[in-house]
């Protein structure tokens, strides 16, 4: 029986992809030398890997047709630094706390929204991470500030 456990960056064990939507994609490692748990240690780690697959689609509902920054600067086909770095030229992304956020003039436009993704830690302790994905509007509003119309609305 081969059971899954969310992918850990740290270990270095053999991963396959479960894809649960259109753009969003969960590694999955499949654990090596498992004969020797007993029968209630692998029911504790699939209802775990279970309970993680639902919360994240869960908190991820509503931005299956958005995209994230490494994606639309591919799709302009400029590499993703050049992009954060003419967004934050336009004053339209800001560092705060070493990370990009939206400026207080383009927040609350529904210009992005939040995606999730869980990680564990060495300790074992599940970790959310939270980062920005692109609407549609978001999307237009930057082609056309590249193209030089301004993306103003």
């Amino acid at each position: 029986m081969k059971l899954t456990v969310l992918f850990d960056l740290l270990t270095q064990t053999k991963y396959c992809k479960k894809r649960f939507s259109r753009t969003r994609t969960l590694f999955i490692t499949i654990k090596e030398g498992q004969s020797n748990m007993t029968t209630k240690e692998k029911m504790m780690l699939q209802v775990n890997s279970e309970f993680v697959c639902n919360m994240m689609k869960q908190r991820n509902a509503g931005t299956e047709d958005c995209i994230t920054s490494s994606e639309l600067a591919r799709d302009i086909g400029i590499p993703v630094t050049d992009l954060h770095r003419f967004l934050m030229d336009r004053k339209v992304l800001c560092r705060r706390n070493h990370e990009l956020q939206l400026t207080l003039k383009y927040q609350e436009r529904g210009l992005t929204k939040k995606r999730s993704c869980f990680r564990y830690k060495k300790t074992g302790e599940l970790m959310e991470i939270v980062y920005p994905v692109w609407t549609e509007k978001g999307r237009k509003m930057i082609k056309d500030m590249l193209k030089g119309k301004g993306g103003k609305f």
